[in-house]
């Protein structure tokens, strides 16, 4: 374990990104799914082909779905993502992780572990079931069919959590992929974090995959 984190009781976790790999193949699923429902609201006027380069565009910018959605003035635009997530067909493109099904067994024997992900329950059981992670690793879960689930752009969901938790916000490690949700919002709150998939300057430490955890924490 890490000196950095000798003080952690708790470990959280994001879900989508981080517990699995993203692939460009469930990128362009999803991309898609996203444009076939904003041309279903008809909140612009220009052809399929405009709106879909126009979407694409602004995504590649942001680099979140939610900010776009946001941007086209669409009311509520967590709930229109985690519908487009639902029902995109992606949990078949997840595949058995035995390793990290192992590394969370052990973490829960020495931690909370906790979850907080913008999925919706029934989906992110799903998710979690194709890794072979069964719920009940979780001493908390937070799911975004939870009518006290905010926008995971603003700090309510994990207030909401540290409310819950029998530790201190210093005693908090959350892991992620997103360096604003993941990374900012916890540690604004006082929490330690740990980025998958790629190196921000921000965060505690950065893992290439989940797997890279262990050597931090156990």
């Amino acid at each position: 374990m890490h000196n950095a984190f000798a003080l952690v009781r708790a470990v959280g976790f994001d879900l989508d990104g981080t517990l699995y790999a993203t692939t460009p193949e469930m990128e362009r699923i999803v991309a898609e799914k996203i444009i076939e429902k904003v041309l279903e609201l008809e909140i612009s006027q220009a052809t399929s082909v405009a709106t879909r380069e126009f979407l694409l565009g602004e995504h590649e910018k942001a680099r979140s779905w939610s900010k776009v959605l946001a941007g086209l003035g669409i009311e509520n635009p967590t709930a229109v993502l985690a519908n487009c997530l639902a029902t995109a067909g992606i949990v078949d493109i997840i595949k058995k992780d035995e390793a990290l099904a192992h590394l969370l067994g052990s973490l829960r024997e020495k931690y909370f572990l906790f979850l907080i992900s913008g999925s919706l329950k029934p989906l992110a059981i799903k998710k979690l079931g194709k890794i072979g992670i069964s719920p009940d690793f979780f001493n908390f879960s937070f799911f975004g069919d939870d009518p006290r689930f905010t926008s995971k752009m603003e700090p309510g969901n994990f207030k909401y959590f540290l409310s819950k938790s029998p530790y201190a916000p210093g005693e908090h490690v959350y892991i992620g992929d997103s360096p604003h949700t993941d990374v900012f919002i916890p540690k604004s709150l006082g929490m330690k974090t740990i980025i998958v998939g790629k190196d921000d300057p921000e965060a505690d430490f950065s893992v290439a995959h989940i797997h890279g955890i262990k050597e931090l924490l156990l």
